[in-house]
């Protein structure tokens, strides 16, 4: 009998060390809202133009990507090029109609920014402020070195938005998240766009929003430096009635790895953003 009501008294106690710890998780929890994380965005420098373009998915991924650590925010930039190599049997996406932005951070280790980098984080986002000619499924590749950064893996997350207004009031959306790329290789992936119509309405809002981390190839890397790499990001916008998605497929270059390209290039159209990032090795 003493044994039974020592072994009740060490499961209640159990039961009720349980509960408490079930009770104060929510009081250490950090309570902050959307409106919040994007005034911390603001204060690190992310651009308010960029913000412009992400809704509150984008806002809540940026932030706790680059919330508690030392960020230097680098480089934003949204100039439409037509993407190098990419065969286009129509223009160039007007800046007009696709505005096709990027944000690239530096993380680093610790307060100093002198010490060597943690990692590189990207950002990518798409607003069509026209009507796009066709619904169908568009793709995204972002491309690097190789020579200097690797992708860090489950680094990736993405999402698309479509809604329908009237009145400048929501009346419905449909959207979609992913969580890994369709396609990856050691200096590029490509993930697609669906720009999808909303339960047979036309959208009136056509958004999106990628980021991805960056680890240096070779350790340790400095920002700064008169070393120069790039990052290139490239939307296709699908045309081809025959075709249901622009695609991804593998381009060999003689026994060069490798990169991601579209696997469809008839009747589509592209944007581009090319940036550079200045590097070292030595301190």
């Amino acid at each position: 009998m003493t044994r039974v009501r020592n072994f009740l008294c060490v499961v209640l106690t159990l039961i009720i060390a349980c509960l408490c710890t079930v009770v104060a998780l929510p009081a250490s929890a950090e309570e902050i809202n959307v409106a919040d994380m994007k005034e911390y965005l603001r204060e690190i420098d992310i651009p308010e133009e960029f913000l412009d373009t992400i809704d509150e998915t984008g806002v809540q991924d940026m932030y706790y990507k680059l919330h508690n650590h030392n960020v230097s925010v680098d480089v934003y930039q949204t100039t439409t090029l037509p993407a190098e190599g990419v065969k286009n049997t129509r223009a160039g996406i007007s800046e007009d109609a696709l505005k096709f932005s990027m944000v690239v951070t530096s993380i680093f280790p610790d307060d100093e920014g002198t010490q060597p980098l943690k990692y590189v984080g990207i950002f990518v986002s798409y607003q069509w402020l026209q009507r796009p000619a066709d619904y169908k499924t568009d793709g995204i590749i972002i491309s690097w070195d190789s020579d200097v950064f690797v992708y860090q893996t489950n680094s990736f997350g993405s999402y698309s938005l479509s809604e329908y207004a009237e009145n400048n009031v929501v009346k419905d959306s449909v959207s979609f998240t992913g969580e890994r790329p369709n396609l990856i290789s050691l200096n590029s992936l490509g993930y697609d766009i669906p720009l999808s119509k909303v339960h047979g309405k036309l959208p009136t809002a056509l958004n999106g929003y990628a980021s991805i981390n960056l680890l240096p190839t070779h350790n340790p890397l400095y920002r700064g430096g008169s070393n120069k790499t790039i990052f290139i990001a490239q939307y296709s916008h699908l045309y081809n009635k025959y075709q249901a998605q622009v695609g991804f497929t593998f381009t060999y270059n003689g026994y060069v790895e490798p990169t991601v390209t579209f696997l469809v290039t008839e009747d589509t159209s592209t944007a581009a953003i090319s940036t550079n990032y200045s590097y070292r090795y030595d301190n």
